[in-house]
C-alpha cells in the first residue's frame, strides 16, 4: 500500500473550543441504465415514486436526547424529546430500563397521563389528539453492574455487564435500554452528553460540538443509523484524531494509554483506506476506538470499545483493531438477516484476521487455516456441533470456532470455486446494493451466482445448513511403472457425513509436481495421475484449502485440546508451593475446568488418568513419559531445554501440552513454573494461547510459542 502524507496527530488534554468535528459523508455509488428515457417521463415516474413510498412509509421520527452523568451516584438524569406519530386512539408504547424513573411527560409542553411497569411505558395522549407531536419524558436512570474483578473465564466480549456509571468511567450498552425505545423509533437522533470536568463522552454517528471548563464537558452527536440501537462511553479520556482522507479518527484513552493514540490512529487510518478500496467508500462519518475501564471487545458502528489490557497487547493493533473496522463494512454497514444465521463474524474474520496473514505469505495463511481446522477437531464432537445458519453470537469456545471459523473457510472455498474476481467483485456488488440493509447466506449466494451465472446452491446448503464436515483419507494408493513414465493410483475416501467437495491432489516427483481436482460425492472416488518421473509424494488437500475434520495423527496436542467435553484431572508434583497451586486453579478456571479434582503424584494411578485430560503441576517425577511428542524438549528439576536452549532463569515458565501416554485422544498438560513467584503472572495468560503447544514465558511474558510438528497424516502417502 502507498505511504500517504497525513496531518499530525491532535492532542486534546484540557479546555477547547466548539468545533464542528467532521463532515456528513455520504456514499456515492455510481449506477448504470439500459435504457433512454425523456427527462419528462422520467421526472413523471420519480413523482410518482415519491408519492408512493410517502403513503407506504412515515417519516422518520427521532430523538433529540440530552442526558447529564453523575458518576459518583452511578446515575445518569435524562431528557427526551421523541416526534412520535399518534392515531388518538392507541396508547403510545416504549421502553426503559427497570431501575428507571420517570419523572415527568409531556405532549407538545402539556403533561399527560402515563403507566410504568418493569420498563414498559404506556402514554395515553390527549382525546381526539393524533399525527405528529412532540413527546417529552424527564428520567433518571441508576446502572451499576459489577465489572468483573477476575477477567479470565469469559467468552462473553462483555463479561455480561450491559450498564455500569462509575467512578472509573461509562458503559452504556443498548441493551441496557438508558434512554426510551421502540422498535418504531429508528429514526436519527441527537445526543448531548453533560459529564463532569474532564470527562469525555463518545458515542455512534457524527460530533457536532464538544465543549468543557473547570466542572463539566459537553459533547453533542448526531446518530442517523439507530435501527440497532445507540452504545454510550465516557470517562476521563485524553482524546486524539487525526484525518484518513475525509473521514476523522479520534482515540478516546485514558493518560496511561495515551502514548498509544498515535499507533492507533496510523493503524486505524491503513484500515479505512484498505477496505474502502477493496469494498467501498467508509459508510459512517468517522471511527473511534474508546478505551475501556474493563476488559470487553465490541465493534459498534463507527467506533470499538476495548478494555485496557486487550488495547496494550502488542498484536491486537494488528489483528483484532483491522477485525472491528472490518465490521463497519460487515455486520454495522450491510446488516446482519439473523434468521438465517450471523454470516458477519466469519465473513470479517476471513477479510481480516486471515487476509493479513495471506498477506504476508501463503505459508502463514495455510497455517492460518490448519489452526481453524485444528480448533474445529478438538472443540466440536457430534454432541455440540451446530450448522452455520444456527450460529448468531459467540458465547464459548465452540460458537466461535464454527462462527468465526468455519464462516471464514467457507467464504475462503467459496471464492476458490468461483475465482478473484466474482468473489471480489461479489462483495463489492453486495455492499453497493444492501447497504444498511439486513442480508442473509442467501444473499451472499446469490450475488455470487449473478457474477459466475453458476448455481450456488448446493454449495452454500452443505457448508451452512448441514452441521459437520468430511473426513478425508487416501486409500489404495500404488504407483506403476509404465515403460519411462508412472501412474500413480487409488481412491480418495470420506467418512462420516459425506459433502460434495472439490478435492486438491499433489503428486510430488523429482524435482516437479502435478496438480489435480477431484470432486468427492461420495463414499470413495477413483484417481489416475500420470508422472514423468518416480513419484516422492502424494497428498490430498496439501494446502488445507478444505473446511474438513482432522484425523487424530493431523492434531498437534494445544491448549485448547485440554478445553473438550471430557474430564480433566490435576496431579500435584512432590514440593509444589502453595503460590503455584492457587495459579493452577486460576489456569482450571479459565479453561472452564475449575471442579477437576486434585490429587498428589503419589496418589495418582494410570487407571485415574487414562480416559482424562490431565494436568501436570510442578516438576514431575515420570516427566519422560510425557515427552514422546517433543523429542526437542527435556525436562530437569531446575529448569527445561527446547531446542538445545536451556531455561534455567528463576523468573521463567513452561506452559506445554503432549497427548497423553495412555490414550492417544487425551491431554498431558505440564504447568513448571521455576518459582513461585513465575506462577501468578502466568495464569491468567495461557487460555489466550489456545492455538500452541507449548509456551515459555519469563516474568510474566512470553518469549516462545509454537506447535510440535505432526509428522503423519491419513491425506499423506511416501513412496519408498
Amino acid at each position: 500500500m502507498k505511504s500517504i502524507n497525513t496531518p499530525k496527530i491532535k492532542h486534546s488534554y484540557g479546555a477547547f473550543n466548539n468545533t464542528s468535528a467532521c463532515l456528513n459523508r455520504c456514499a456515492r455509488f455510481s449506477a448504470t441504465s439500459g435504457y433512454r428515457f425523456t427527462v419528462l417521463l422520467t421526472l413523471v415516474i420519480l413523482l410518482a415514486g415519491l408519492r408512493t413510498l410517502a403513503s407506504a412509509f412515515p417519516a422518520p421520527l427521532s430523538h433529540d436526547l440530552a442526558i447529564t452523568l453523575y458518576p459518583e451516584e452511578h446515575r445518569l438524569s435524562g431528557g427526551d424529546t421523541l416526534t412520535v406519530r399518534t392515531d388518538g386512539k392507541s396508547p403510545i408504547r416504549l421502553t426503559i430500563a427497570p431501575a428507571a424513573r420517570i419523572r415527568e411527560v409531556n405532549i407538545d409542553s402539556r403533561p399527560i397521563q402515563y403507566k410504568v411497569d418493569n420498563g414498559a411505558i404506556k402514554i395515553f395522549p390527549p382525546a381526539g389528539v393524533k399525527g405528529r407531536m412532540k413527546l417529552t419524558i424527564l428520567y433518571n436512570a441508576w446502572f451499576d453492574d459489577q465489572v468483573p474483578k477476575q477477567t479470565y473465564a469469559s467468552d462473553n466480549p462483555g463479561y455480561g455487564v450491559t450498564g455500569a456509571i462509575g467512578p472509573q468511567g461509562v458503559f452504556l450498552l443498548p441493551g441496557a435500554r438508558w434512554y426510551p425505545q421502540s422498535s418504531e423509533l429508528n429514526g436519527p437522533v441527537r445526543l448531548t452528553v453533560t459529564a463532569p470536568g474532564g470527562w469525555e463522552a463518545v458515542t455512534g454517528g457524527r460530533r457536532l460540538a464538544r465543549t468543557a471548563c473547570a466542572d463539566s464537558s459537553e459533547s453533542v452527536w448526531l446518530v442517523k443509523q439507530t435501527s440497532g440501537g445507540i452504545a454510550l462511553s465516557a470517562g476521563k479520556y485524553v482524546v486524539a484524531e487525526k484525518m484518513s482522507g475525509d473521514i476523522p479518527v479520534y482515540t478516546y484513552f485514558y493518560p496511561d494509554s495515551a502514548y498509544l493514540s498515535k499507533p492507533y490512529l496510523n493503524a486505524a487510518d491503513k484500515y479505512l483506506r484498505l477496505y474502502s478500496e477493496l469494498f467501498g467508500p467508509y459508510p459512517f462519518e468517522k471511527f473511534a476506538i474508546v478505551e475501556n475501564f474493563f476488559p470487553t471487545g465490541y465493534g459498534f458502528p463507527s467506533y470499538t470499545v476495548l478494555g485496557q489490557t486487550v488495547l496494550r497487547l502488542p498484536f491486537i493493533i494488528h489483528t483484532s483493531l483491522g477485525h472491528e473496522i472490518a465490521h463497519c463494512w460487515w455486520g454495522n454497514g450491510v446488516q446482519v438477516d439473523y434468521r438465517s444465521g450471523n454470516w458477519s463474524e466469519g465473513l470479517t474474520t476471513y477479510v481480516a484476521d486471515y487476509l493479513y496473514q495471506e498477506t504476508d505469505s501463503a505459508e502463514a495463511a495455510r497455517q492460518y487455516r490448519m489452526k481453524i481446522l485444528r480448533d474445529y477437531a478438538v472443540l466440536t464432537s457430534e454432541n455440540n456441533d451446530i450448522p452455520l445458519r444456527d450460529f448468531q453470537e459467540r458465547v464459548s469456545p465452540v460458537t466461535k470456532v464454527i462462527g468465526y471459523g468455519k464462516g471464514a473457510m467457507v467464504f475462503h472455498m467459496a471464492r476458490r470455486l468461483i475465482g478473484e474476481e466474482a468473489f471480489w467483485g461479489g462483495l463489492r456488488d453486495i455492499f453497493r446494493t444492501k447497504l444498511f440493509q439486513p442480508v442473509s447466506w442467501e444473499d451472499f449466494a446469490a450475488a455470487f451466482e449473478k457474477r459466475t451465472g453458476r448455481d450456488l446452491s448446493p454449495f452454500f446448503d452443505q457448508w451452512v445448513n448441514r452441521s459437520g464436515a468430511p473426513l478425508l483419507s487416501l486409500d489404495g494408493v500404488e504407483a506403476e511403472r509404465m515403460g519411462s513414465a508412472w501412474a500413480v493410483s487409488g481412491k480418495i475416501t470420506q467418512s462420516g457425513p459425506l459433502f460434495d467437495v472439490q478435492t486438491p491432489l499433489r503428486l510430488r516427483a523429482g524435482s516437479a509436481s502435478v496438480e489435480l481436482i477431484k470432486r468427492l460425492k461420495t463414499g470413495a472416488e477413483s484417481f489416475s495421475i500420470p508422472s514423468e518421473s518416480a513419484p516422492l509424494e502424494l497428498a490430498a488437500d496439501p494446502d488445507v484449502d478444505l473446511f474438513r475434520r482432522l484425523h487424530q495423527e493431523e492434531i498437534a496436542p494445544i491448549v485448547n485440546s485440554l478445553r473438550d467435553t471430557g474430564d480433566m484431572v490435576v496431579i500435584l508434583s512432590r514440593d509444589v508451593s502453595p503460590e503455584t497451586v492457587a495459579a493452577a486453579k486460576v489456569i482450571l478456571e479459565s479453561l472452564g475446568k475449575a471442579s477437576a479434582p486434585i490429587l498428589r503424584e503419589s496418589d495418582a494411578s494410570k487407571a485415574a488418568i487414562r480416559d482424562k485430560n490431565v494436568l501436570v503441576v510442578g516438576f514431575p517425577s515420570k516427566q519422560c513419559e510425557l515427552q514422546a511428542d517433543a523429542p526437542e524438549m527435556e525436562i530437569k528439576p531446575d529448569g527445561f531445554t527446547l531446542r538445545g536452549q536451556t531455561f534455567r532463569n528463576p523468573g521463567d515458565c513452561l506452559f506445554a501440552v503432549f497427548k497423553n501416554p495412555y490414550n492417544p485422544d487425551k491431554t498431558t498438560a505440564l504447568f513448571y513454573p521455576l518459582s513461585s513467584s513465575a506462577a501468578t503472572p502466568v495464569a491468567k495468560k495461557i487460555r489466550h494461547y489456545g492455538t500452541y503447544s507449548y509456551l515459555i514465558f519469563r516474568n510474566g511474558e512470553n518469549i516462545e510459542k509454537g506447535l510440535w510438528e505432526v509428522q503423519t497424516s491419513p491425506l499423506i502417502h511416501r513412496f519408498k
